[in-house]
């Protein structure tokens, strides 16, 4: 059994160790409140003690011994001895202690709050800084839920990890004022509380392999959504979103049955608790009844505080519990946060200055070849495109073109050969800057459901809406925009679903232009357009070489006939270059 619970703390010091390396500071803060509030809860209750005393006319005539000393420590400070005088006492400490616990909660929560935000910017950043291998086989909805769901679960397991360390504090709070009042009282508390523990454990361990599994079937749940929500025009046009809704509706029940079994787990817990409790309540009054001489005022605080410390057992046994249905949330986290941080494509430390080019000369495949797994993709390609040049590939789906452009931007590495840009290995180079001069439009828009301004600007600072325009006007997306009254405020929906393909494509090329790119990279970027629109891109790029290097890939005669050079591509392998007259 220790075996299986051993992987339950293991992995909540594990979360709770991020969190205090991260705020070692705020950490001890919020123990050190928690200390002495658990503190003062305990002299709360033991101040009980000389209440009853008082109120029974004993407390000056041989009452307790926590009464004589409680009343010669007021004493001290010129309190006298009668019943206000100690219920004063007793109604501050406890409200000194309340606004403690109170501050202290706040200051947990903002604490985690924060805690929760570093882990979900942690996570996109990671995956943004990936690898293009990592990032291209990810599946959007498991980083989705990773970033509001499993998160959560990790600050939760955390949180509860603090919880349980907050509950051994009073539970040793409790046991140093119940040993003031009887050793004996307290050893039988300790027994039965181990016996409670011991007892329920196996509904702990039941609830850890049961959020596994939930945690498993939440990620397959999420990636299900997004998958059928990117296709729900083609479901809805088809006729077959009875399908789709079947597979969500078996896939709900699933998750469901999960949720229903942990609820059960829990509540089972906590009546076994309650019904427990109550039995050794009872077994410690009839101990002292039968065997132990206690004052009645002790006898009654003594209750009481074994109610409270076998309470705070079960506080700790329930974080325990907790820990156990949250812990899969954080490993899972945890696992996708150390994957992508191993595939970083660069290292968060530069050992050393990489140089820097502008794209003056050329860029240059030498002998680069490519494959996929065992797939050959290029082969032994060789291909100089010199800086001004506008370059259209051609060739049949498959011929390599689009594997060629990823090479050019660094995404994909030659498995043989260089690539070089002005005589300068790419590998050598720094991608950051080298990126920031490019301008990309794929084939597949994709538009944020937000305005056109931000779909164009990406939050960039520095860009005015009189640099989207220009943007807009050598795209030709001008016109339509203008004549919407929202104008750069129009909400284009998800993935840019209220507008035409053309318009979203338009869109994407002024996305790409807006930066004022030295390299741009069309791959099939018109497919959509129709052939006068077409042809009037391709003019307004055609006018932007020389000062822009254009490289691109497309199946459309329009847009080839205005390059100064057409590369056929074929099963990976460069025919010949055409120079276009």
């Amino acid at each position: 059994m220790y075996k299986n619970i051993a992987p339950i703390f293991g992995a909540a010091w594990q979360a709770f160790s991020l969190f205090y390396n991260q705020y070692p500071i705020r950490f001890l803060l919020v123990f050190l409140i928690m200390l002495v509030s658990g503190v003062l809860e305990g002299v709360s209750f033991l101040s009980f003690v000389p209440v009853l005393d008082v109120l029974g006319g004993v407390a000056e005539s041989g009452g307790s011994k926590i009464s004589l000393t409680f009343l010669e420590y007021m004493s001290a400070v010129g309190l006298p001895a009668s019943i206000s005088a100690v219920l004063s006492v007793l109604v501050c400490l406890m409200i000194f202690r309340s606004l403690l616990l109170a501050v202290g909660t706040v200051f947990v929560q903002w604490t985690f709050a924060d805690y929760v935000a570093s882990l979900r910017v942690g996570l996109i950043e990671s995956a943004m800084n990936a690898q293009w291998s990592a990032v291209r086989d990810q599946k959007t909805g498991e980083v989705v839920n990773a970033a509001l769901t499993e998160v959560e679960a990790a600050s939760a397991t955390a949180q509860q990890m603090n919880q349980a360390l907050v509950s051994l504090i009073q539970i040793l709070v409790y046991m140093g004022a119940a040993i003031a009042i009887s050793w004996q009282f307290t050893a039988a508390s300790m027994v039965g509380a181990a016996i409670m523990m011991l007892l329920l454990s196996f509904l702990i361990l039941m609830a850890r392999a049961e959020s596994i599994k939930k945690t498993s079937t939440t990620k397959e749940y999420a990636s299900l959504i997004a998958d059928w929500m990117q296709n729900q025009k083609a479901l809805k046009v088809m006729g077959i979103g009875h399908a789709a809704i079947k597979l969500i509706v078996e896939a709900t029940e699933k998750l469901s049955h999960s949720v229903k079994k942990l609820a059960v787990f829990q509540s089972s817990l906590v009546l076994g608790q309650e019904v427990l409790i109550l039995f050794f309540l009872a077994g410690a009054i009839l101990l002292v009844d039968s065997y132990l001489q206690i004052e009645v005022s002790e006898l009654l605080v003594g209750i009481v505080l074994l109610q409270r410390l076998m309470s705070k057992f079960g506080a700790f046994q329930i974080a325990v519990n907790a820990i156990a249905r949250q812990q899969a949330g954080f490993i899972s986290v945890r696992q996708r946060l150390d994957d992508l941080q191993h595939l970083a494509e660069f290292s968060s430390v530069r050992k050393e200055a990489k140089p820097r080019v502008f794209l003056s000369s050329n860029i240059d495949f030498r002998n680069v070849s490519f494959s996929y797994a065992e797939t050959l993709v290029l082969a032994d390609v060789n291909l100089k495109i010199n800086a001004g040049e506008m370059v259209a590939l051609v060739g049949a789906s498959g011929a390599g073109k689009s594997t060629l452009l990823d090479m050019v931007t660094g995404l994909v590495n030659p498995i043989e050969g260089e690539v070089r840009v002005d005589d300068i290995p790419l590998s050598s180079l720094d991608l950051v800057t080298w990126r920031g001069q490019i301008g990309y439009v794929p084939q597949d828009v994709v538009l944020m459901h937000d305005t056109i301004r931000e779909n164009l600007t990406l939050g960039a600072v520095g860009l005015s809406d009189q640099d989207v325009f220009d943007a807009l006007k050598l795209a030709g997306a001008y016109d339509f925009i203008n004549e919407r009254k929202e104008g750069l405020d129009l909400i284009v929906g998800e993935r840019g679903q209220t507008l035409s393909g053309g318009q979203r494509q338009r869109l994407a090329l002024a996305r790409a232009l807006i930066r004022k790119p030295r390299f741009l990279i069309l791959d099939e970027a018109t497919s959509a357009l129709d052939q006068k629109t077409e042809l009037e891109i391709a003019e307004t790029l055609r006018s932007l070489t020389p000062g822009i290097t254009i490289l691109m890939t497309s199946h459309r005669p329009a847009l080839s006939s205005l390059a100064d050079r057409i590369v056929s591509m074929e099963k990976g392998a460069i025919i010949p270059s055409v120079p276009v007259t």
